[in-house]
């Protein structure tokens, strides 16, 4: 923010993917502290059911006298099977659109193939959903 209007409000999004599972307490389902927060481990709960896409606006705004930063955050949380159709392909083109290390760092790599295949309907899971082969829930087979 430095060499800008001090009046001047500055916003940016930051979405990620986030299962339901680990969002039932209200506290944890909005106040994430660190990435591995976002999903606990468990494959279950990436089933569509238990998928939600998580949109933060945060906004900043540097203070005239002090020059102090007030930041404000709104989270909005939709579980992806009551996202309409438009709504899904644009989460689908803003997962592919994140640099590696980006998708990396929001956990695509675990949770890609479950959310892409919702979306694009491939198959996302083998036999009784838990079991699967090295690398098919990190290598989603999709053609742009």
């Amino acid at each position: 923010m430095d060499g800008h209007d001090d009046g001047a409000c500055y916003q940016r999004q930051v979405s990620f993917v986030q299962t339901e599972a680990d969002a039932r307490d209200e506290l944890k389902k909005y106040f994430v502290q660190d990435i591995k927060d976002f999903f606990g481990g468990n494959l279950d709960a990436l089933r569509p059911e238990g998928l939600q896409w998580r949109v933060e606006r945060q906004t900043f705004k540097r203070l005239g006298r002090s020059g102090a930063i007030v930041m404000t955050t709104r989270t909005k949380l939709q579980r992806l099977v009551d996202m309409r159709e438009s709504e899904l392909g644009h989460v689908a083109r803003e997962i592919r659109s994140w640099p590696a290390d980006v998708g990396r760092h929001k956990g695509r790599d675990v949770w890609q193939r479950a959310v892409l295949g919702y979306i694009e309907n491939f198959p996302t899971a083998h036999d009784d959903a838990t079991v699967v082969e090295a690398g098919e829930l990190t290598e989603a087979e999709y053609s742009d």
